[in-house]
């Protein structure tokens, strides 16, 4: 396996991409993964990364880990970058796809939590002139994944709102009409991505009418996708573990694998 870290910004040493790809050419060029860890865009959890990133690996699909622009690190560092900071991960992953061995058709995006968030937008407003304007030099739809895996996101600024995720990527104060630029449900169109998308109906921080709302958004205007509600479980979770009850488990770690057999099916 080739295990390398890239600093995405010079200037930002934070900011890193780290990749998991297999090590020998097979035949086949593989997918690959980009990883979002959530953290309410004030950290970027490691649960959500490292651990994630091998079990798609494991699968056959190359994986990169993005610890993309977060509040601890940079107070000021606001919405664009985070996602310009996807665009600039998408940029990397597909102009070293030869060295790869992936398929520049098929880069998928996966976030949790505000990585959810992240993600969501990386598949809805990918298109933004200011993503363009401070990403690195690319041509229009380079950046745009071929389908995002949405694990319990935030995605709506609305009566539903993880509102903590909403002010570190935006600011506090602002108006509803403002917030609801970066509310996923409302941005998506024609120009959308296919999703696969997971949560737990007790989830305590980031409400299910979150992924209930994405998935109305996408049926309305036909984008493919596919949904799983498991019915126990906190926010969080990752990977389910020890800590997890058994009844929980059996049917949460079953995302990982529907997953896989979704992005396989592109």
């Amino acid at each position: 396996m080739i295990n390398e870290i890239v600093y995405l910004r010079n200037e930002d040493k934070t900011v890193t991409l780290e990749a998991y790809v297999a090590k020998d050419i097979d035949h086949a060029k593989r997918s690959a993964m980009l990883v979002l860890p959530g953290g309410g865009y004030s950290i970027c959890a490691h649960h959500e990364g490292e651990k994630i990133a091998l079990q798609y690996f494991a699968a056959g699909i190359n994986a990169f880990v993005l610890n993309y622009s977060v509040k601890s690190n940079n107070p000021d560092m606001k919405y664009p970058m985070p996602l310009v900071d996807v665009a600039n991960a998408m940029k990397y992953i597909k102009d070293n796809a030869e060295r790869f061995n992936i398929d520049k058709d098929k880069v998928f995006v996966l976030g949790f939590s505000a990585g959810g968030h992240l993600a969501s937008m990386a598949g809805t407003i990918w298109h933004r002139p200011e993503v363009y304007e401070n990403a690195q030099p690319m041509e229009y739809g380079y950046n745009k994944p071929c389908g995002m895996v949405l694990c319990y996101p935030v995605i709506s600024s609305g009566d539903f709102a993880h509102r903590g995720s909403f002010n570190n990527l935006c600011g506090n104060g602002l108006s509803d009409e403002e917030y609801a630029k970066y509310s996923s449900e409302l941005n998506v169109d024609d120009k959308t991505c296919p999703a696969f998308l997971w949560h737990t109906s007790t989830d305590n921080a980031v409400p299910v009418e979150n992924s209930l709302l994405m998935g109305m958004a996408l049926k309305k205007q036909g984008i493919p996708f596919e949904m799983h509600i498991y019915p126990i479980g906190n926010h969080g979770l990752g990977l389910p573990n020890e800590d997890v009850s058994d009844i929980a488990k059996m049917h949460i770690s079953e995302w990982m694998e529907n997953s896989i057999k979704w992005v396989k099916s592109f």
